[in-house]
């Protein structure tokens, strides 16, 4: 049945003529479809849908809504027109069709609109409201096609939609690409009510296996702008069909790779991006200086290294004896990235103050000998290359090797006033004292990093021996490290020496080297005057070695160990023996192992903690006369064991920028301090009983000051205690260093030290053959003021210090007679009388740049006993010379090939003494000494091979050192001319 149609009287006045006016206006407002139009089709279909329009409006004004409406659906059939689907919606609800007429009512809403006209559409809108039951559709994401109740009957629109439904229960469908189909539960609709009807779709999807190089690159999809939706190795959802997966990664070319997605299937796509690279040029005033990349070698300078991958980089420039440059750099994608890394000299040293620091800030007078240096000279032992250094001189009396500081070196004192150390272990051992420097120390200076000299009073950090100085020998660390290497050298003293080697790096904090090497020398021949005619003596001082050492550390722990056996034969009659008996000869074996851990905490705090064990053997044999004529020689063995073991612990903190504290414990103690002698064959004479122990312990502080960067102030001291003598010893320190101008320091130094009588010089007595031991001895003591200033201009540094030492209780050796036998023996004792030294030195030194060093000193030391302006003989003291000269120099013959090193040292002459068989004593003065040395030196780089052969004592001067008491000559006679040749090869 069809319902007739209201008339208008049905609907308000006002309403009916603002809709009657709005239709009339639509109908004189033709359609203006076809002048977007081109082409006759598009003409006609425009003309009939004007056509269709006005019928409808015709029929509209007679109230024919239902021939309206089906001229109107045609004309926008034909062309689509917003006031034709108003006219619709308007046809609609005069039928009393309110679904229909809300649905064209809000596709009218939907279009461009002026405000009049969407007043009069919201105000329809409203209308139809109240008579329709609505369903609001939504969906995420939104946009999919709604169908109600059959898909067949067509979509209602796209999600968020309003639907005006008839009342009951309804089914809404939605569908949009790339999701499944999805329909909603059955909703009941109700006129006047509006129903939420949110329907989920689920998206159709396919993914992507996103496998291989580097790992954590950045997957994006499509653009390389869009978000990165995961990092390889991942697996990426996506809708099917075609896509681009752009994968990047810092330093990496990006890279597009193309991917055909199936619905529901994996695709499994590999990617590799190639390294993005530039070019990184390092240039360096010194040449050869090892590149590293983020802790890998790449070169040296000066190079060019292409193929660098970009991105930020660690680059160190690193040399032996120049502080190691490092910077972070970005290298850019094919682009050149330069560096020109200024090398600094290292000149830093760790003994003065037992942390690293500059020379001009150590609360000392020191000097550094590089690494370059003992290189270039072909330095062999520490005895050789601390020569020549200020206030430094050399003795020798062809058993064993020491050296002479700021004008004091006795006979027969076996070195015992000067701290050798190795890496910071001290070298002399606890029976006789004796610093060892000689091939009695170890076979060559190729582990040696570099040497460092500290003169002056060092016990206030290291206690007993650290008496006029302390020699540091630094081996390599961790950044200096001598690769697998093998060398051979020779000497005119017939020697050979063979060493192997090498070290290595796991990684930068771990890393482990060692070494051995022998010697076997014929030794020279001597003549000694003061037994012709039957003073010659051949291979007078042959001697063989065998030295090995290691080093691993892993973080802050390092082990260190190091054995060294020297075998050598006594030429020079010492003690009156048989002149040139090879039986009369002495070994001696030194050993250490070392544990240390050395944390940092930040700037602020540092620890040095560490166990060690040491070992000192000597064996002597002495070779003599039978007691009458005509009784066989027999032969006396001394046999002396030392075993210690001991402990440090050292914190340094520096709460403040200008304050930094050292404090630090010590304590070793004899687990074996032995001295046994016996004719060969026969019950011991000397210590018979077997050992007595003894142990040292020790406390210091040290605080350094600086207010301003103009001053520094250093002051400190240290208490010891040794069980051999019963007073404890204070040794203090204090330094005032000013830096007044531009490259300038001025340091006013001042301290005490003391050295405890040994063990040799306490208890040794050979049943009164030789020597017997003293009733007691007190430590000798030592007080020492300075005042050195410096000036560094560029590369040249000037120096000129005075220095004052004056020397309570002095040991010495003394002959004297046995109240048992009568004899003439030796005795150590306290000497009654103080010893003065003062002195000056001056040096100009050009620091090593570019394979060129310089370097001329000249030292004054004059130093008495009991009065230091007198002039006597017997105010002298022997083996000291006043005036030491010294000039040195290397210079590149061929950069890196060849270069050419000289060094001359002039010595003012030294007293020598020799007591008489009466008691009474010889003094004479000796010869000055001119002693040249020229060397060559290079680098052969394809075969990895360095060498250098040189002559020493150039002019073949003539010329001898004091001996001591035990011997008969007044001078002992050292080498002539030598040549010498080293060769080390690195695999």
């Amino acid at each position: 049945m069809t319902k007739t149609p209201r008339s208008a009287r049905s609907l308000a006045l006002g309403s009916w003529l603002s809709s009657t006016l709005l239709v009339l206006a639509l109908a004189c407002v033709p359609s203006r479809a076809h002048a977007q139009s081109s082409g006759e089709t598009q003409i006609d279909l425009a003309t009939e849908a004007d056509v269709r329009f006005e019928l409808g409006v015709d029929a509209q004004r007679r109230g024919d809504f239902r021939g309206a409406l089906q001229h109107y659906l045609q004309s926008q059939r034909l062309v689509p027109n917003k006031n034709v689907v108003f006219n619709i919606a308007r046809c609609f609800e005069e039928l009393e069709r309110y679904p229909e007429a809300f649905r064209y009512y809000a596709d009218y809403l939907e279009s461009e609109l002026d405000e009049s006209e969407r007043r009069v559409a919201e105000a329809a809108v409203q209308r139809v409201r109240p008579r329709v039951a609505l369903l609001r559709v939504e969906t995420d994401p939104p946009g999919a096609l709604v169908y109600l109740d059959r898909r067949d009957l067509g979509s209602r629109g796209r999600t968020p939609r309003t639907l005006a439904v008839e009342p009951g229960a309804h089914r809404v469908i939605v569908q949009a690409e790339g999701y499944d189909p999805a329909e909603s539960e059955e909703v009941r609709a109700s006129i006047g009510g509006e129903v939420v009807v949110s329907v989920p779709l689920v998206r159709i999807l396919g993914s992507a296996r996103v496998v291989g190089e580097p790992q954590g690159a950045e997957i994006r999809i499509d653009d390389e702008e869009s978000p990165s939706v995961g990092v390889v190795p991942a697996t990426i959802e996506l809708s099917p069909g075609a896509h681009t997966l752009v994968v990047s990664a810092p330093g990496r070319q990006t890279t597009r790779v193309p991917v055909s997605v199936a619905a529901r299937e994996t695709t499994r796509v590999s990617v590799d991006l190639p390294l993005e690279t530039g070019s990184l040029v390092v240039d360096a005033e010194e040449r050869g200086a090892l590149i590293e990349i983020d802790g890998e070698a790449a070169g040296f300078t000066p190079a060019v290294l292409s193929e660098v991958p970009s991105g930020r980089h660690t680059v160190r420039v690193v040399r032996p004896g120049f502080r190691p440059y490092e910077d972070e750099i970005e290298v850019r994608p094919r682009e050149q990235t330069r560096i020109d890394a200024r090398l600094r000299l290292l000149q830093e040293i760790t003994a003065a103050s037992r942390e690293a620091e500059s020379i001009e800030d150590a609360p000392a007078s020191v000097s550094l000998i590089p690494q370059e240096e003992l290189r270039a000279f072909g330095y062999q032992t520490i005895w050789d290359a601390v020569a020549g250094q200020r206030g430094v001189y050399q003795t020798n009396d062809l058993t064993y090797s020491s050296l002479g500081i700021r004008g004091f070196s006795q006979p027969s004192d076996y070195g015992n006033r000067v701290l050798v150390l190795t890496s910071g272990h001290s070298m002399n051992d606890d029976l006789l004292g004796s610093s060892y420097v000689g091939y009695d120390s170890r076979a060559d200076l190729i582990d040696v990093e570099r040497i460092e000299l500290v003169r002056g009073a060092g016990s206030a950090l290291y206690g007993t021996n650290a008496f006029f100085g302390v020699i540091n020998v630094v081996t390599r660390d961790r950044d200096s490290l001598l690769g697998p290497h093998a060398s051979i050298a020779t000497d005119a003293q017939r020697m050979v020496r063979a060493r192997v080697g090498g070290g290595t790096r796991f990684s930068r904090d771990a890393g482990f080297w060692a070494s051995a090497a022998g010697i076997y020398s014929q030794g020279h021949d001597y003549s000694f005057a003061e037994y012709a005619p039957d003073g010659d003596v051949q291979r007078a001082d042959e001697l063989n070695t065998a030295y090995a050492a290691a080093r691993g550390w892993v973080g802050d722990l390092t082990l260190e160990l190091a054995f060294n056996r020297r075998d050598k034969r006594i030429p020079t009659g010492a003690f009156d023996t048989i002149l040139g008996d090879p039986r009369t000869r002495g070994v001696d074996t030194r050993g250490f192992l070392e544990l240390r851990w050395e944390p940092r905490f930040g700037r602020e705090l540092s620890l040095f903690v560490r166990a060690f064990s040491d070992l000192y053997l000597f064996e002597g044999d002495y070779a003599y006369e039978g007691d009458a004529p005509g009784d066989p020689s027999y032969v006396s063995e001394d046999r002396w064991r030392g075993v210690w073991v001991g402990g440090e612990a050292r914190a340094t903190w520096s709460p403040l920028e200008w304050l930094r504290l050292t404090a630090g414990a010590e304590a070793r103690g004899s687990a074996l301090a032995e001295l046994e002698g016996r004719v060969r064959g026969e019950d011991p004479f000397l210590n018979p009983s077997g050992s007595e122990g003894f142990w040292v312990a020790g406390g210091y502080a040290v605080a350094q000051i600086e207010p301003i960067r103009e001053i520094t102030i250093d002051v400190g001291g240290r208490f010891d205690y040794v069980s051999t003598f019963a007073d404890g010893a204070v040794s203090p320190r204090a330094a005032l260093i000013f830096r007044p101008w531009d490259g300038g320091t001025i340091k006013l130094l001042g301290g005490g030290a003391f050295r405890a009588p040994s063990v040799y010089e306490l208890r040794y007595n050979d049943a009164g053959e030789t020597q017997i031991s003293p009733e007691s001895l007190v430590a000798e003591r030592i007080w020492s003021g300075e005042l050195e200033i410096s000036q560094r201009i560029d590369e040249v540094t000037l120096i000129a210090n005075a220095f004052y030492n004056r020397i309570d209780h002095l040991v010495t050796l003394d002959q004297v007679v046995d109240p048992s036998s009568g004899d003439v023996v030796l005795q150590y004792a306290n000497s009654a009388d103080i010893a003065q030294t003062v002195g000056a030195e001056a040096e100009v030194r050009r620091d090593f740049r570019q394979g060129w060093m310089v370097a001329a000193t000249y030292s004054f030391q004059r130093t008495r006993i009991g009065d230091l302006l007198s002039d006597s003989d017997e105010a002298r003291l022997t083996n000291s010379p006043e005036h030491l000269v010294g000039l040195r120099g290397v210079a590149p013959l061929v950069p890196e090939l060849l270069s050419l090193a000289a060094r001359l040292r002039i010595e003012g002459p030294r007293l020598g003494r020799r007591i008489e068989t009466d008691g009474s004593a010889i003094l004479v003065e000796g010869d000055v000494p001119v002693i040249a040395d020229l060397i060559l030196s290079g680098e052969i780089a394809a075969i990895h091979l360095t060498w250098a052969a040189g002559v020493r004592n150039l002019f073949d001067w003539r010329y001898g050192y004091p001996g001591g008491d035990d011997l008969r000559q007044l001078f002992v006679p050292q080498s002539g001319r030598e040549l010498f040749v080293q060769t080390t090869i690195t695999f």
